[in-house]
Formats: C-alpha cells, structure tokens, sequence
C-alpha cells in the first residue's frame, strides 16, 4: 500500500476533542495544527505568507496521551499519515487536510519538556482490566499493553473531515 507520510511544525489551533467513531464507538482524539508559512525578501527581513491548517487525528494510547499534554498554542511536531480529500457540499467545495498522527510532541525549539511515561495500573492475576485515562476508556492486560482497537473510524463524513463524525454532547466521553 502507498501511503504518503508527512512531518509538521506548528501551534496547536483548537483544543484537542475526544469523539467516538460513528461505526465502531471508538474513541479517537481531533485537533488542529496552523503552520505559518515565511519567507526571506533579498533585503533579509522575513515576511509572512499564510497559514496552513492540518486536522489531527490520533487513536489509541496517543490521543489518551494528547488530551493529557496539549492545548492551544503549544508548539508541536507532528508525524503520520497524509490525507488530502476533496469535498462537495451544496455549491460550497473544498479540501480537507488531515493527518493521521504516528508521533506527537512538543517542539523543543521554543522550550523545554519533562517525559512521563505512562504507567497503568493492574491488579495482580487478571488479565485484563478497564481504566479510564484521560476521560477516555481504556483496555489493559496484566503487563500494562494497551489492547489495540480498529486503526482508524470505518466512514468520514461527505467532506472528509472528522468533524463529520457523531460527536453529540451524548456520544462524547467527558474529559
């Protein structure tokens, strides 16, 4: 399979969202990233030329982890899968930016950071147990792996976006 993969610096833009996906309940974690776009005049002053906003989406233990070590404005880094769809609403078109995020994390150009590694706990002689983790649940086994759920939500929306999945006041997991 050909995927293209794409790695973004910019500022979170929105605040990190928890929805469940409309075919499989699943929660996932949205948010957006701007990209200011520059350039250098032959005078060497540096003009801005736009903004570039991408649509983040991270499953599993990432968008756990999201939820827990980002808000707006924070500088980050951004690494996954690319995905450019078109879409058509009435006589409104448009493209959707998305990423599918592998990787998350603070960009260390503007500052500095202190890693947590998650711990979870599990009780002795089960083999599995059920947290909830940042407002979000999740399933464990005895050694603290976080069993896998479907990779990505089954149908986007007409235009593409995750916006597009059910994400009622009812079908959100509160935070």
């Amino acid at each position: 399979m050909n995927e293209s993969h794409i790695t973004v610096c910019g500022n979170v833009a929105t605040v990190p969202d928890v929805r469940n996906g409309k075919a499989t309940g699943a929660p996932f974690t949205v948010f957006n990233v701007a990209q200011n776009r520059s350039r250098r005049e032959p005078n060497g002053d540096i003009v801005q030329t736009g903004t570039s906003f991408f649509e983040v989406i991270a499953f599993r233990a990432l968008g756990h982890n999201v939820i827990d070590s980002i808000g707006i404005g924070d500088p980050i880094v951004v690494h996954g899968k690319f995905r450019a769809k078109e879409w058509e609403s009435g006589d409104k078109k448009g493209t959707n930016v998305q990423i599918e995020a592998m990787s998350i994390g603070p960009d260390l150009r503007f500052g500095t950071s202190v890693f947590t590694k998650r711990r979870k706990a599990v009780q002795q002689g089960q083999d599995r147990i059920d947290l909830e983790v940042g407002g979000m649940p999740m399933t464990v086994n005895s050694d603290g792996e976080v069993f896998e759920g479907p990779s990505e939500p089954a149908d986007f929306g007409e235009d593409g976006s995750a916006s597009d999945f059910e994400d009622s006041p009812s079908s959100l997991v509160a935070s």
